[in-house]
């Protein structure tokens, strides 16, 4: 078994590479934010897309009718 070449830790620092404020954080949240926003855009795009085609006229003669609204 190997060991270590590091004898001592004085010294020895920690390099964050995604730490607060950094580069990275901001990459990771923007791709977050773009992502949710293009799911819901998406999501509403194949909701109008689906309503339109199945043209559910509802206020004027069908499930809605005599009820008081």
């Amino acid at each position: 078994m190997t060991t270590s070449p590091i004898t001592t830790w004085e010294g020895a620092q920690a390099v964050f590479t995604f730490g607060p404020g950094s580069l990275g954080v901001w990459l990771f949240l923007a791709l977050a934010v773009a992502i949710v926003i293009g799911v819901a855009a998406r999501m509403i795009q194949h909701e109008n897309h689906t309503f339109r085609e199945l043209s559910p006229d509802l206020m004027h003669g069908g499930a809605f009718k005599g009820v008081n609204i």
